[in-house]
């Protein structure tokens, strides 16, 4: 896969007749991967699959890493990353269709949802994509919103269970699991002092992360998956101020320092608290690692 990073170097690129769809994409849930494998279809056609993600800048909820690897894996064979410029904001939907979609694309085939926006002041939308359908030689498709349990599929439903820990429905929205990775660095070793080793990821601060709290969690680390417990959040009882991931690992004692892992949340056990010593502290993480085993034996 190709990633554009300014449009303008669409023009030093032969991608020849294209497939696109347009959208932000935030999350990469179910309902924007039927859109991406709609124009992967199209290849068969002998179309390349071009994905135009709106950019959104700080906060999303994945990693631009799992984003990449999410798009490859599904067959996308170029990202244009699409940064709103006063030239967009000026563009009439007929303008944004002729200049961008033909001239830079060559779409032949546009896929996008059925609240898709455009154009100056959002003018444009799937009418106005249908509208010049023949004129510019193109053919627009449209989807509905996919539902889970009676709910749009939206990331800001799934922005709103991350911040109230409920990872069942991320993961239901998003079709697979929700994941924090990075490279693992050394930490304080507090967790060492008190008897609970633990690992630290170095992850891509311009994300989201889930509620602030203690969650039973799967960790991946060299292709070998593990069980744990971890820790998202601040660190009060340590006097830490930015969001940290730490993670200690069960029946673990391998040295990964500089390695890749994964840590993927299974369910909240509880908020973070202050504790007046790490005394205390201790004797609640032994209840937490009680707690989060037996929720594992318990199919969570």
């Amino acid at each position: 896969m190709i990633i554009v990073n300014d449009i303008d170097e669409l023009n030093t690129l032969d991608i020849g007749n294209s497939a696109v769809t347009i959208g932000k994409f935030d999350g990469l849930h179910r309902g924007h991967r039927l859109l991406v494998n709609r124009i992967c279809m199209l290849k068969e056609k002998g179309l390349s699959s071009v994905v135009c993600m709106i950019e959104m800048g700080k906060n999303g909820i994945i990693s631009h890493e799992e984003r990449d690897m999410v798009l490859e894996s599904m067959g996308v064979d170029y990202l244009v990353i699409m940064r709103f410029t006063e030239e967009f904001a000026k563009m009439s939907p007929e303008e944004f269709i002729f200049k961008f979609l033909k001239d830079k694309l060559s779409a032949k085939e546009v896929v996008v949802g059925s609240d898709f926006r455009f154009g100056y002041k959002r003018e444009g939308n799937v009418g106005t994509l249908k509208k010049f359908e023949d004129k510019y030689d193109y053919k627009c498709e449209f989807y509905d919103k996919l539902e889970y349990n009676g709910e749009v599929i939206s990331s800001t439903i799934i922005r709103d269970a991350l911040a109230d820990g409920n990872i069942l429905l991320v993961k239901a929205m998003l079709g697979r699991d929700y994941k924090i990775e990075g490279e693992i660095i050394h930490g304080q070793h507090m967790g060492t002092g008190i008897g609970f080793p633990t690992i630290n990821l170095s992850f891509e601060k311009e994300r989201i992360v889930p509620r602030c709290g203690v969650y039973a969690s799967r960790i991946k680390i060299a292709g070998n998956e593990y069980k744990g417990i971890s820790n998202i959040g601040r660190k009060p009882t340590a006097g830490e101020f930015d969001v940290n991931v730490e993670t200690n690992i069960f029946d673990f004692d391998k040295d990964v320092y500089g390695e890749n892992a994964e840590v993927i949340p299974e369910k909240f056990i509880r908020d973070e608290m202050k504790f007046g010593s790490f005394e205390e502290l201790k004797n609640q993480i032994a209840r937490d690692v009680e707690s989060v085993k037996k929720a594992f034996e318990y199919g969570l």
